[in-house]
């Protein structure tokens, strides 16, 4: 529950910077953030790397807290390791 916490606040921290003021001005018109002489490409990049990384987070966290992980072949292939 601590790891969600973090991050909603992450997010918000972001939604609340200049960053996220130039994400929304994206969405509502990509013309003006590039009249304003912003680089476009570079903001779909970071914009598209924040997204898949917190669901890659949401992913490890589930595989950790999942009641299948004993099935999963990288979990025995480490048990197998170990002994």
């Amino acid at each position: 529950m601590g790891m969600v916490l973090i991050v909603y606040l992450f997010v918000e921290r972001v939604l609340t910077s200049p960053f996220g003021r130039l994400l929304k001005a994206m969405r509502e018109n990509e013309d003006v953030v590039w009249a304003f002489g912003k680089d476009f490409l570079m903001l779909r990049i970071k914009t598209a790397a924040v997204g898949p990384g917190i669901a890659v987070l949401a992913g490890a966290l589930y595989h950790l807290t999942s009641s299948k992980r004993e099935k999963c072949a990288v979990y025995k292939w480490f048990k197998r390791s170990e002994t």
